[in-house]
């Protein structure tokens, strides 16, 4: 289950109220323990809790990404995006399939307060600005994908968009990220883009 949809729309309007601040890139410094840690935190805690009210995280085929990063591939995960909680619900996953990745975020949601900057970064996100051209976010995500010490996750949708039975239309950052990595990669490793279905059900 998730949020009644005046939550979302609480949230939404948060969200904007961060649309002014001036754009800094944010890097990642990914921290493994802190990711396990908050792995739990998010299981036990934020996904029961009331702003999301998810009572349980179904994997299906995740042995095809787990196989995928087992033989080496460069993993880009490309989740629909219809919920504020689908975050929290892509983590669940890569808890259960033992997957890490990296995250590229809107710089806004970074901007809220600094301990949850701090925690994203630790979590492996970094910033990238919607409104213009970001090199360094660019950048950033190709070396994580060529690197492969983790997976990349773009919600390739840019922004929640409460449709929960279909996608809309794709923006073009992560096929370029994708194109540019594999280039860079050559025969070296395989760029395999990883599409996720996120599906909300109410269970009452």
């Amino acid at each position: 289950t998730f949020a009644p949809f005046s939550w979302n729309r609480y949230t939404v309007r948060t969200m904007l109220s961060f649309s002014d601040d001036p754009y800094i890139f944010v890097e990642p410094k990914p921290c493994k323990p802190l990711i396990a840690a908050m792995r739990v935190v998010n299981q036990l805690i934020s996904l029961p809790a009331a702003h999301h009210r998810i009572t349980g995280v179904e994997v299906q085929h995740g042995d095809r990404a787990t196989q995928a990063a087992t033989d080496g591939k460069r993993l880009l995960f490309v989740p629909n995006h219809s919920t504020h909680s689908d975050v929290e619900i892509i983590t669940d996953v890569y808890r259960k399939l033992s997957l890490d990745s990296q995250y590229m975020a809107a710089y806004e949601v970074f901007s809220r307060t600094k301990l949850r900057g701090w925690l994203m970064q630790r979590g492996g996100a970094f910033s990238v600005d919607r409104e213009g051209s970001d090199k360094k976010s660019m950048k950033q995500a190709i070396k994580t994908l060529v690197e492969g010490k983790y997976g990349l996750t773009i919600f390739p949708e840019g922004n929640v968009h409460f449709t929960n039975e279909r996608v809309t239309s794709f923006l073009e950052g992560a096929a370029f990220i994708a194109l540019q990595a594999q280039r860079e990669l050559a025969d070296d490793a395989e760029v395999v883009i990883v599409p996720v279905a996120i599906k909300v059900t109410h269970v009452t």
